[in-house]
């Protein structure tokens, strides 16, 4: 009987957060689902699983739902993750559109499920430490994520120093941060560039459109394969024509041929749009 009440709850625990935020929990991730709402549990002196149902469930209660989000998705991040995109976007994406660009070069980029920022501030960084005639160009990076609580940290621009070692020389981390505290705050130049905001990717409008770059990566995993299909058509359509799609390094897209095509830049895979 306690096993059945269980799998009942569980089973209302993956209505959620496919509701909520669209991620597919299949039974698989059923000891990842107790371990966070545990955690979210006793931080919020909640007594068992179904008192954090009936709370998440009523239809007042926005706060419990948001960090039902925060504890149900994956936030694992780090400063230039799986380098090759980052040197595809340095070495062949900025380069060819200074070449092409006609007037004053523009440069477009969506960070999709950006967690607590790291990426699309490697981003921002990345363009400082590459654009040719940086006062010249127009920049744009756009930056979201289903999760309010990791948006609202992600724009505080707050880090550890664990943090800064992950994927950030020693001259990066002096030029980028300024301590406070026992934190380091990333510097106004590279908070400026970026525009956070949060988004769902099923559900939520694009923040922009006409992207140079799409940087969608180890996220789309957590979807099913029709949802999955929905984000692609979605990512497709806020690219300019031959705009850029980056994936996980493990990713492999299936039933996009209409939408992209494969183009190696470097030793990073992209996923150009068609037309």
């Amino acid at each position: 009987m306690q096993a059945t009440v269980e799998r009942h709850q569980l089973d209302r625990v993956r209505g959620l957060a496919k509701q909520l935020c669209g991620i597919h929990l299949d039974g698989s991730k059923d000891y990842l689902i107790r371990r966070r709402l545990n955690e979210l549990m006793v931080d919020e002196k909640i007594d068992n699983l179904q008192d954090l149902l009936a709370l998440a469930e009523a239809p007042y209660n926005r706060k419990i739902r948001e960090r039902m989000v925060d504890a149900l998705t994956t936030h694992e991040t780090l400063f230039f993750r799986d380098k090759s995109p980052f040197d595809a976007l340095t070495q062949h994406i900025i380069p060819k559109l200074y070449r092409e660009a006609v007037g004053r070069p523009r440069l477009r980029i969506w960070s999709a499920a950006c967690s607590t920022g790291q990426e699309p501030y490697s981003l921002a960084i990345a363009c400082l430490e590459s654009l040719p005639e940086r006062s010249r160009w127009d920049i744009r990076i756009d930056a979201s994520d289903v999760s309010v609580g990791t948006v609202e940290a992600a724009k505080r621009g707050r880090f550890q120093n664990f943090e800064l070692s992950r994927g950030l020389s020693p001259q990066q981390q002096s030029r980028y941060f300024r301590r406070e505290g026992n934190d380091y705050r990333i510097v106004d130049e590279v908070r400026g560039m970026v525009n956070f905001q949060v988004n769902n990717l099923l559900t939520s409008t694009p923040p922009g459109h006409d992207y140079d770059v799409i940087m969608c990566r180890n996220v789309a995993i957590y979807f099913t394969p029709a949802d999955r299909r929905r984000i692609y058509q979605k990512m497709a359509s806020a690219l300019r024509p031959q705009g850029s799609l980056f994936l996980g390094c493990s990713e492999v897209p299936t039933n996009v041929s209409d939408l992209f095509k494969t183009v190696p830049l470097g030793r990073a895979t992209s996923y150009q749009r068609i037309g």
